[in-house]
């Protein structure tokens, strides 16, 4: 009872912002533009600083366990492919079966995931996490694109490269842990200041 009272503790603050957030959002404290700013603020700045500084103190072999990728890849694929069968067979668009696949199989990873762990058991514990959000910005952040575009233009081939390279490195997410994984790689120190800052 006691370790379950303290973990209990120590994940309390996470979910007391998401409720927060939750009820400022229904009692409309704040608004549709609030939120949304809140939101970019969040995905573009807070979780890309989260993620550089998690990915530069990670050495490569704590992030890249091709045993663990495979399984992961494997499970996951399947409930991909049943989600977009299940829904696509219940009368929705073959995109919007894509959608529900992607929704129903990445996970809440970087916003929740990382941070709660890293709270738990400390910051070198966040490594197969990381791994899990790498293979899903490589392997399903690009699937669900090419299927999208493939569905829209019923063609396949060079021209979907461009929309793809374009989604994979405008994302802030992909960017910051991209290079914070070479920062690490390249054995830099991070200044104090700049720790800070992240």
């Amino acid at each position: 009872p006691f370790f379950m009272s303290s973990i209990f503790l120590q994940t309390l603050p996470f979910f007391l912002i998401v409720a927060i957030g939750f009820f400022s959002g229904k009692y409309k404290f704040l608004s549709k533009r609030g939120t949304d700013a809140i939101t970019k603020f969040v995905f573009y700045f807070a979780l890309s600083a989260m993620l550089f500084k998690f990915s530069s103190q990670l050495e490569i072999s704590e992030i890249f366990n091709l045993k663990f990728v495979g399984c992961y890849v494997a499970a996951t694929s399947i409930l991909y492919i049943a989600v977009i069968m299940v829904s696509y067979f219940s009368w929705n668009k073959f995109e919007t079966a894509v959608f529900d696949a992607q929704i129903a199989t990445v996970g809440n990873t970087g916003f929740l995931g990382i941070p709660l762990l890293a709270t738990l058991l400390g910051s070198q514990s966040v490594g197969y996490v990381m791994m899990i959000l790498a293979t899903d910005f490589a392997i399903f952040g690009t699937l669900i694109v090419v299927l999208i575009m493939a569905s829209r233009d019923q063609a396949w081939g060079i021209r979907l490269l461009k929309p793809i390279a374009k989604g994979l490195f405008q994302n802030p997410m992909i960017v910051s842990f991209s290079f914070g994984i070479l920062w690490g790689y390249l054995d830099y120190q991070i200044p104090k200041f700049f720790s800070e800052f992240l």
